[in-house]
C-alpha cells in the first residue's frame, strides 16, 4: 500500500496531514508550536466497544470510542488452528481538545481465507460457530502510534502472546463496555 501524504495548514497552529491510497484514508493533526496545542493530555483509555455482524450484507464491523486521542487501532481474530487475522482500524471522528476518539473498521465477509485483505476482508463468519469460537483482541494506540495505549479481548480465551507475539492484555470486555 503506498500513502500519499499531505499537508494542509491548520489556522497558524499547525498541519493537518492527510494519508490517501486505494483502501485506506485518514488523518492527524501535526502541530507547529507545542506551546499553542492546548488540548489538555488524556489516557487514551477504551471505554465503549460495538461489534457487528451481519450475515445478510456479509460484513463484519468494530467500533470503539476512546477517552483521548488514539494512533489507531489494531483488531486481532482468532479461530481454532487458523493463524490471526489483523486488521487497522481507523479514526472516524475526534474531539478538538483530544478528549475523544472513535475509530471503525468495517470488513467485507470472504469464503476462502485466501481472499482475506487486511482491513478490507474477513473469513470471519455471521454463523454460530464462528459467534461462539472467535477470539478477539482489541489494542489502542498512543496518539503518536507507536506503543500501544489500551487493548480488550473477548470470546474463548487464548494466549495471544504465544498465538502471534502481541504484548500481555489484561482488559477483558465487561458488559457495561458495550454500546447500544
Amino acid at each position: 500500500m503506498t500513502l500519499k501524504p499531505l499537508l494542509a495548514p491548520v489556522a497558524g497552529r499547525g498541519f493537518l496531514h492527510l494519508a490517501f491510497s486505494a483502501t485506506w484514508a485518514g488523518c492527524v493533526f501535526v502541530p507547529t508550536d507545542p506551546s499553542q496545542d492546548t488540548a489538555a493530555p488524556v489516557d487514551t483509555t477504551i471505554e465503549t466497544l460495538w461489534s457487528e455482524c451481519s450475515a445478510t450484507q456479509d460484513t463484519r464491523e468494530v467500533r470503539v470510542q476512546t477517552t483521548g486521542w488514539t494512533g489507531g487501532g489494531l483488531l486481532a481474530l482468532h479461530l481454532a488452528d487458523a493463524a490471526p487475522e489483523e486488521h487497522p482500524l481507523g479514526s472516524i471522528e475526534s474531539a478538538a481538545d483530544g478528549s475523544w476518539d472513535s475509530l471503525r473498521v468495517s470488513l467485507s465477509i470472504v469464503a476462502d481465507p485466501r481472499n482475506v485483505a487486511r482491513g478490507q476482508s474477513t473469513a470471519m463468519l455471521c454463523d454460530n460457530t464462528h459467534a461462539e469460537g472467535l477470539s478477539h483482541r482489541l489494542s489502542v494506540y498512543e496518539p503518536d502510534g507507536d506503543e500501544e495505549a489500551d487493548c480488550r479481548t473477548w470470546g474463548p480465551v487464548v494466549d495471544w502472546e504465544s498465538l502471534g507475539g502481541y504484548p500481555p492484555c489484561d482488559g477483558v470486555v465487561s458488559d457495561d463496555m458495550w454500546g447500544d
